[in-house]
């Protein structure tokens, strides 16, 4: 299900309330939003069918990579993302970083742009425009490292997108997405003073557990990208 901004925003506000106070259109994008045996985020497929999936996850469209160096942290040993650019013409530079990477086994024609790397080390580019990535840095303490690594590989004027980052509702059984997030704006805060950073989280779509029956909403949470700008 693809959101708009003003039903983004109202999501965003609908989950920082308890769920007794939730409107009952937000009970309805819930259910809407299931959608038993969906693992699309959970499994590699096509090249295209990931790129398409960058894309919402990262709240960006096609247009918005042009002209762009771009680098994406954990890539996967496919690098689907980073193939399909290249196939593609899509962009000005595209890079893939990943440990899983055997350089090897790299086809030619991608050489020099699937490199194996640990992003939690110092990154291999410098003046990059945009730095991504998907289901790779998680929100937990051993996010800061490579969070600062991004930011010193980053272009003054350049961004990076990070999702997803999860947010849930006050009392949620989620704790461990609740504790994440605290220590994710904790970490957040300290490097926008030393770095001279700007930050957000945006909203991108409800996600439903395929456990979830109607009228039981305890373990919804919400996909948001994180968003640094330098």
């Amino acid at each position: 299900m693809e959101y708009n901004l003003e039903v983004k925003e109202f999501l965003a506000k609908q989950i920082e309330l308890p769920q007794e106070k939730w409107d009952s259109r937000f009970r309805r994008y819930i259910e809407e939003s299931y959608m038993p045996n969906d693992a699309e985020d959970l499994i590699s497929g096509i090249n295209e069918k990931s790129f398409i999936r960058y894309l919402r996850m990262l709240d960006i469209k096609k247009d918005y990579l042009n002209n762009k160096i771009i680098l994406d942290l954990g890539c996967g040993e496919e690098a689907e993302f980073v193939k399909y650019c290249l196939d593609n013409n899509i962009g000005k530079e595209i890079y893939g970083l990943d440990v899983l990477v055997k350089p090897k086994e790299v086809e030619e024609r991608y050489r020099g742009h699937i490199l194996k790397g640990n992003y939690s080390k110092k990154l291999p580019l410098e003046e990059v425009d945009l730095i991504i990535s998907v289901g790779a840095v998680f929100p937990t303490h051993k996010i800061k490292k490579p969070i600062i690594n991004a930011i010193k590989a980053l272009k003054i004027g350049g961004e990076i997108r990070i999702a997803p980052i999860w947010h849930t509702f006050p009392g949620s059984k989620n704790i461990g997405i609740i504790e994440s997030r605290e220590k994710l704006e904790d970490i957040l805060i300290k490097l926008e003073k030393k770095y001279h950073i700007k930050w957000q989280m945006e909203p991108v779509e409800i996600r439903v557990p395929e456990s979830f029956k109607e009228g039981s909403y305890d373990d919804i949470w919400l996909n948001e990208v994180l968003i640094i700008k330098k």
